[in-house]
């Protein structure tokens, strides 16, 4: 199934989760998301994922996440039974940087088959560079370094992620082998980015799950929310809202409010 149609299919299961917790039918609000969260699952975890199908995975993570902290909880209200809904949002290890190593390993080898090399190849592409195995090389070269370089980093690593560096002096490329370079680097600094903003907001909603669960059980909310201080999360005791500490500069993550 194309990776569309996960996505499709998982806006329709949310739609239906959101009708059975407005009915109070937690159990099949619950069903209809693990749904979705096995789509997203069965996206990224392909034996040879690509940028594709891991951006569709991470869009199903997100509206998952956004429904169940902004619509179902609020909807079902204080009795929801947070320790079912917690294993749809706390993904260990789902956005660790070494997972977008895999993602990108399979980039490589999509790209690679479906783009680089019929350009290189095809004796009938009027624009074939002369240098095509220098072209291959080269991007072979940068993309092996800055996968390797993802397997030994962090979140604030990808944050400042360049993207793929062209690892030779193409200066002496052709200007077919240049405009191919140019055209598969395109956008690479921006691949990382996506994948480190779910990071942020699949915490931050693990976060507000935390602060809920603990107001379930008759703590203050405010004492826990003190706890955050100095992390990478805070709570507005006020507004009731979860939100990036100030030291983090992720653009598009915006707080997040208690469910109730």
């Amino acid at each position: 199934m194309p990776a569309g149609a996960h996505i499709h299919a998982g806006k329709i299961l949310l739609a239906k989760a959101r009708l059975a917790a407005q009915a109070g039918d937690e159990t099949e609000a619950l069903r209809l998301t693990g749904l979705v969260g096995n789509l997203a699952d069965r996206l990224h975890d392909l034996d040879v994922p690509n940028l594709q199908t891991e951006t569709a995975s991470l869009g199903l993570e997100r509206v998952l996440q956004q429904a169940i902290v902004r619509h179902f909880l609020p909807t079902i209200g204080k009795q929801a039974d947070l320790k079912r809904w917690r294993p749809l949002i706390e993904r260990e290890g789902r956005y660790d940087p070494q997972e977008l190593a895999k993602v990108m390993r399979g980039e490589f080898h999509t790209t690679s088959r479906d783009l680089l090399l019929p350009m290189i190849l095809d004796e009938r592409n009027r624009l074939r560079p002369r240098d095509g195995m220098a072209v291959a090389r080269a991007y072979a070269a940068s993309f092996d370094q800055w996968v390797r370089s993802m397997d030994s980093a962090g979140l604030k690593d990808l944050q400042a992620d360049p993207g793929l560096e062209q690892t030779w002096n193409n200066s002496h490329a052709s200007a077919e082998g240049r405009r191919i370079l140019d055209t598969l680097f395109v956008s690479s600094p921006a691949w990382s980015k996506g994948f480190v903003r779910m990071s942020y907001r699949a915490g931050l909603n693990h976060t507000v799950l935390d602060l809920a669960a603990a107001e379930q059980r008759g703590e203050r909310v405010e004492e826990r929310g003190k706890e955050l201080s100095g992390g990478a999360y805070v709570f507005d005791s006020p507004q009731r809202m979860v939100s990036l500490s100030a030291s983090i500069a992720v653009p598009g993550v915006e707080p997040v409010a208690l469910p109730w």
